[in-house]
């Protein structure tokens, strides 16, 4: 016997949660790098060891890219839903960088 099919409500919940995951994934990634870089770089800010830092920042992007799987198949129409819901607003709550 199969388990009952989700309602298309629970999937979008169901995604909005996988969507909030990525979201803390990538924001941490980005800060442990930029924490690493911070404490690796001279004064003006380049890299003490240039070849350290590429792989790091390879590492970074690869990381990203593996937590971004996550919503990968379906970000399209996550995106779609917000911007109809974005329409809805009233204007004079939006950001101007929210549209794009």
């Amino acid at each position: 016997m199969s388990p009952p099919a989700q309602t298309p409500d629970a999937i979008h919940r169901q995604r909005l949660q996988q969507l909030a995951v990525f979201l803390r994934e990538s924001e941490q990634i980005l800060a442990d790098f930029d924490a690493w870089r911070e404490e690796h770089s001279d004064p003006d800010g380049w890299p003490l060891d240039d070849a350290e830092h590429s792989r790091r920042a390879v590492k970074r992007d690869a990381d990203t890219w593996r937590s971004f799987n996550r919503v990968r198949s379906f970000a399209k129409e996550l995106l779609a839903t917000a911007e109809v819901q974005v329409q809805q607003l009233n204007p004079a709550h939006l950001q101007s960088r929210w549209p794009w």
